[in-house]
């Protein structure tokens, strides 16, 4: 899907393919886990959160220059290099090169102001293993009005996700492993470069992609066909064991969470309503929805012709949260099935438990501004993908 605002560029729909971004369950254990092309996850059951309130009162000059990352003591002073932890209060550890991170020009706005307080959350929780970064548990308001979906309150468990799209080496190297342990079969995919994002795979290919990541790392698979694990065919009756420390796909509310980062409310993942090339590989055309890029078309850096014109992962700079190309490049799989959004706050919500289209997310290299922004959803029929 496009949106309406922009030209229909030539149709790609052999390369233009949902690409899966890996996330580990949970963020409790530590690990050496690596990340995977369509999203994964695990549960971050071993974070420990402790509030911590501290007054800091500072004239700031430029509050959205020097004072957008200000790293705290916790008795007040402020070290842009390095912080000593010594008491932030029971359930947090204390030690050398703890950072407390205020980032003062999201949360306020760049405003000036002679007399600032600050309050301070301070969470202890496990380093993420390689090529994974934390989500920290929290609500978010998920959804944007000007993207069409409704605004409601929403609190997301805590867990961690791959910091880029799966690329078509990271693929190949589980796909050989799955094809001599019992994932018959699990597609080639498509790729335009080894550091690239694998795309053209199936929704059921993602999800058996990432048992057989599981299974290859030792860890407990997080899908089962009929009590037990999901290594082959095309099944819509797929069940997720959500407690399992295996690699997923995200939900719908975990991807939004994690593509806003530490923003709110913006339209994109760098925390701005404003999008251009120099942040994103998307189709640029007209003003709409913030587009910086006037009429290039394509990115000038990746249109060579030869299509798909999708970058290699982490050719742009990433969200709050460590993550990039979470807009543009290639669109990414969720786990929820499309469907109204249920009404009122909720907590891990997990989409409609039947239906016929899986959603992704995030806009791809041939998608413009509209379908680039955070809250944009989109859908395909589960069986229609290219396998």
């Amino acid at each position: 899907m496009r949106e309406s605002e922009s030209p229909t560029p030539p149709a790609q729909a052999d390369h233009d393919g949902l690409s899966r971004r890996q996330f580990i369950q949970s963020a409790g254990a530590v690990g050496a886990v690596a990340a995977m092309a369509p999203p994964l996850i695990r549960p971050a059951h071993a974070a420990k959160k402790v509030l911590k309130i501290m007054q800091w009162n500072h004239f700031v000059p430029a509050f959205d220059e020097w004072f957008n990352k200000t790293y705290i003591r916790e008795w007040g002073e402020k070290n842009d290099t390095e912080v000593i932890v010594t008491n932030v209060g029971g359930g947090v550890t204390a030690g050398g090169t703890r950072l407390i991170t205020y980032n003062a020009g999201v949360d306020w706005n760049g405003q000036i102001s002679a007399n600032v307080g600050f309050r301070v959350t301070a969470q202890d929780a496990p380093l993420a293993p390689a090529g994974l970064s934390l989500i920290p548990a929290g609500e978010f308001l998920m959804g944007h009005v000007r993207a069409g979906t409704p605004v409601r309150q929403v609190f997301v468990s805590a867990f961690h996700m791959g910091i880029h799209e799966v690329t078509k080496e990271e693929w190949d190297t589980v796909r050989a492993w799955g094809l001599s342990n019992g994932y018959s079969d699990l597609p080639t995919g498509r790729g335009k470069g080894p550091d690239h994002p694998v795309h053209s795979i199936s929704w059921y290919a993602m999800v058996k992609g990432c048992n057989a990541r599981s299974q290859q790392d030792g860890r407990m698979p997080c899908y089962t066909v009929d009590g037990a694990i999901y290594k082959t065919e095309n099944r819509d009756d797929v069940i997720c064991n959500w407690s399992a420390d295996g690699y997923r796909l995200p939900t719908e509310a975990e991807w939004e969470k994690a593509a806003l980062g530490t923003a709110s409310q913006t339209l994109y993942p760098w925390g701005t309503n404003t999008i251009s090339h120099s942040q994103a590989n998307y189709y640029a055309f007209g003003p709409s929805f913030g587009n910086l890029s006037g009429d290039a078309g394509y990115h000038p850096a990746y249109n060579d012709g030869v299509s798909p014109y999708s970058s290699p992962v982490g050719s742009f700079a990433p969200n709050g949260f460590g993550l990039v190309d979470m807009a543009g490049n290639m669109r990414e799989c969720c786990w929820d099935w499309h469907g109204p959004y249920a009404e009122g706050s909720q907590t891990d919500p997990k989409g409609p438990s039947t239906g016929t289209h899986k959603v992704n997310r995030g806009g791809g290299w041939s998608n413009g501004t509209f379908a680039s922004c955070v809250a944009y959803r989109s859908y395909y029929g589960i069986s229609s993908w290219p396998a």
